[in-house]
């Protein structure tokens, strides 16, 4: 790829930006450690949690099965996703490890009583689906 020309445009920002004041701190595994404790040994992962993710419309899965990846990531046990019957095929095959069922009234009443944890919206968009998946739940 060739480029004929490259500028870097100031904002007029960095005076202002230099005024706020922030509350975000970095923080090192030493810090973390004392809000995760160490898994025992003998422990499952089902004593974890359990947690429904409920997203995915057309053209969406990623955003869907990345939430799912970062809930594993991130230490929860059993992660299920409720999303479209087209998506579940291509999420079981990438992450195995994730539960993935169609988003049905009947299977949204299950997973609801199942889980600890519910999440809905990763790849939910504003379609007429999306807006009947969140209906059911309220």
């Amino acid at each position: 790829m060739w480029l004929a020309s490259f500028a870097i445009h100031a904002l007029g920002l960095e005076a202002w930006l230099a005024k706020q004041q922030t509350h975000v701190h970095r923080l090192d595994a030493s810090q973390l450690s004392q809000w995760f404790t160490p898994r025992r040994p003998t422990s499952h992962k089902g004593d974890h949690g359990r947690l429904v993710l409920i997203g995915g419309d057309r053209g969406t899965a990623g955003a869907i099965r990345m939430a799912g990846e970062a809930a594993l990531r991130a230490g929860a046990g059993l992660v299920k996703v409720l999303t479209r019957v087209e998506n579940i095929a291509p999420i079981i095959t990438a992450r195995p490890e994730l539960m993935v069922d169609e988003l049905t009234p009947q299977s949204l009443d299950e997973s609801l009583e199942w889980a600890d944890v519910v999440v809905i919206g990763p790849g939910l968009g504003q379609a007429p689906w999306g807006d009947a998946g969140a209906a059911q739940n309220r």
